[in-house]
């Protein structure tokens, strides 16, 4: 015991493991269920990868659609026919505008990704949680822990963790 001031009864190693393999076994997920899980997330996929290319196609075609209106512009300021004022303003507004489109392709891109990635590397971190558990060293043991969550405390020798946000569900 660090804290000599602590009231809570003291906890034997085997015991406090014990309740660590009841915590991942918890986080086990049934193989059925990963198998439905990922030919969901490839169907899904495939989906969000059609609607996202349709969606970019779009994109791609307003901004050559701002390219051609900064080009005639540019051609009306060098024919005179547009003051540099006007011209200024309604060059910066279309360049503002285009800026947004690739904010936005950018973005969509990565989110759908990373949604992906994540889901993936949950269920492949449950499935082999509880073997490196019971198999690993005690660095292993202790990496596996930071990453099932924070606040871990014993009341009546009992393990209360509060799990990240990725291992809730």
């Amino acid at each position: 015991k660090a804290d000599s001031n602590c009231k809570q009864p003291a906890i034997r190693e085997e015991a406090l493991e014990k309740q660590f393999k009841e915590l991942l076994d918890s986080l086990v997920i049934p193989d059925s269920f990963v198998s439905w899980a990922r030919k969901w997330v490839k169907q899904e996929t495939e989906v969000a990868e059609i609607k996202q290319d349709v969606i970019l196609k779009q994109q791609q075609r307003k901004i050559e659609k701002l390219n051609q209106e900064i080009s005639n512009l540019v051609k009306l300021r060098i024919n005179d026919e547009l003051e540099a004022d006007i011209f200024k303003a309604q060059k910066a507004s279309l360049i503002d505008e285009k800026h947004e489109i690739e904010s936005a392709m950018y973005l969509d891109t990565d989110s759908d990704s990373h949604r992906i990635d994540k889901t993936i590397e949950f269920f492949e971190f449950c499935e082999i949680a509880h073997i490196h558990f019971n198999k690993g060293n005690y660095d292993d043991k202790k990496l596996l822990l930071q990453v099932l969550g924070s606040r871990f405390y014993l009341k009546d020798q009992k393990l209360k963790v509060k799990l990240s946000d990725a291992c809730r569900f």
